[in-house]
């Protein structure tokens, strides 16, 4: 796949158990991120994909928190790979 010009994959944690009952990234979420990243350093053609439609904040209370995790994500991810893969945050 990585060959071909063009051609991406995409890199997702929608079920994993280093996420929350909701599907919201934790602590463990961030060292299994930093641990792909290191995996696909320099595959240009692997996409990371953080947090895949978090669950249960319809009032928006938990949003920052949220947001800080998803950060500290793709923050383990740009200390590994130096920009190198494109990121995608799929929901907040």
């Amino acid at each position: 796949i990585g060959g071909k010009a063009g051609v991406y994959c995409l890199l997702s944690l929608c079920v994993d158990s280093t996420l929350d009952q909701n599907g919201v990234p934790t602590d463990k979420t961030v060292e299994r991120w930093s641990w792909l990243a290191s995996m696909f350093r320099r595959q240009e053609h692997v996409m990371f994909g953080i947090c895949s439609s978090p669950k249960m904040n319809y009032n928006g209370l938990d949003d920052v928190r949220r947001f800080n995790l998803i950060q500290a994500c793709v923050d383990a991810i740009r200390v590994v790979d130096d920009g190198q893969n494109i990121v995608v945050v799929q929901g907040l």
